[in-house]
């Protein structure tokens, strides 16, 4: 059975009306000369990101953390695998218009919405995400209608099913409207012993005036093989915090991109990131200025560890229309081991002569002073050095808008650096 069988019987199997079978096959088209996405100084190609198994059957075997829905959250979706499992809105959001579903259900229930905003593959995309829509297996679709403020964060929490083999490709659309605020937390976690491939696309849309903050946290075992990438379209004046926390401890690869398109548009783009043993993590992070007096931020913060290996690359683009903007980046690396390898490697494409530019970048050690005033007064140097590696990370984390969302990075930092 070719591939082309696979995801046409795939997407049947799920019920996709007849517009996204389409879409899939199209995509499908451009799949054999789409180009691997370039990683500066980053060789992955060794990796088995072409391994893909198209499984439609229901999960048989759970996760041992229990599936509850909270009543305190605006609204909260949780995948299993490739199947959504709990979903809740608050009815109150709900009667403004407020959409949180599985994007599949919403392929059919909203499919004008789903239809206006969804991705358009072409022959421009790279072969990840080119292999996604072709082969998408699972999706959240979440829609703000305009002048809608929610001030809690919606939850969007998968958990990767590694019990069988099974590719998870899954798409996130979000669509915030006009003068609308809101806040999300998404989350990724897995469980099982099998090794499975995660091809993952966060698109988000910010209308004009519309203010985002996006929390992600990845603790993704060892069993998985991911590519996670985030997009991000901003109209004028409008306002995205984007924030990572790239905690998995398999092999990584993160695409982060936010078009700071409108006018006055304000995009931050933030990376908080940790290898250890033999990991391989490579990050492209940027921000593209094409709108007048835009704004556009990199932070990305990282912790080598072991013989593992960790790269930034950060990425500020200045178009030529973007009169009077601002790009600045910075990204440092922290060296916890002789063996651990690192790269910081700052990319500067200014095209315009009436901005401000700049950028920062560093990898070094722990501060030998602030170990010696932790072991000064008491603190044994393995929690000494605890407490610088978190203050470091802790540049990226006091950004996180979200206490529960700190909260959670702080645990998931210590388990790693014990």
């Amino acid at each position: 059975m070719t591939d082309f069988q696979l995801t046409t019987d795939y997407a049947l199997a799920r019920s996709l009306p007849q517009w996204a079978v389409d879409a899939r096959i199209e995509a499908h088209q451009h799949l054999g000369e789409a180009a691997w996405p370039v990683f500066e100084k980053f060789d992955y190609f060794d990796w088995p990101l072409e391994n893909l198994v198209l499984n439609p059957s229901p999960v048989e075997q759970w996760p041992e953390e229990p599936i509850v829905i909270q009543d305190d959250l605006p609204g909260q979706i949780v995948h299993v695998g490739n199947d959504e499992v709990a979903h809740a809105l608050c009815p109150d959001l709900a009667e403004q218009g407020v959409i949180l579903m599985d994007l599949f259900e919403a392929m059919n229930e909203h499919p004008d919405l789903v239809q206006r905003y969804m991705h358009k593959n072409s022959t421009s995309d790279d072969k990840m995400a080119t292999q996604l829509f072709s082969h998408m297996t699972s999706g959240v679709f979440v829609y703000i209608p305009d002048n809608v403020t929610v001030e809690e964060s919606f939850s969007i929490l998968t958990h990767v099913n590694n019990t069988v083999e099974s590719s998870l490709l899954k798409y996130l659309l979000v669509v915030v409207g006009r003068n609308a605020s809101v806040n999300f937390l998404e989350e990724w976690k897995s469980y099982g012993n099998t090794d499975n491939l995660v091809n993952t696309y966060t698109h988000i849309i910010g209308q004009a005036g519309s203010k985002i903050n996006y929390t992600s946290i990845d603790s993704l075992s060892d069993k998985t093989t991911n590519y996670l990438s985030g997009y991000a379209f901003m109209g004028n004046d409008s306002q995205i915090r984007y924030s990572v926390a790239a905690l998995s401890q398999g092999d990584h690869l993160g695409m982060y991109e936010a078009n700071a398109v409108g006018r006055g548009s304000h995009a931050e783009m933030e990376v908080l990131a940790l290898s250890n043993k033999k990991q391989k993590k490579g990050f492209d992070t940027g921000i593209k200025n094409i709108g007048t007096h835009s704004v556009g931020y990199v932070l990305q913060h990282g912790a080598v560890l072991d013989q593992s290996f960790l790269s930034f690359n950060g990425i500020t683009n200045i178009t030529q229309e973007a009169k009077h903007s601002d790009g600045r980046q910075t990204s440092r690396l922290l060296m916890l081991s002789e063996e651990g390898r690192g790269d910081v490697n700052p990319i500067l494409l200014i095209d315009q002569h009436e901005v401000t530019a700049g950028h920062s970048a560093s990898a070094g050690q722990l501060d030998k002073e602030q170990l010696y005033y932790l072991q000064s007064r008491g603190i044994d140097r393995r929690t000494a050095e605890k407490l610088v590696t978190r203050g470091f990370l802790g540049v990226v984390l006091e950004r996180i808008s979200s206490r529960v969302a700190q909260d959670k990075v702080v645990a998931l930092i210590d388990e790693r650096l014990s």
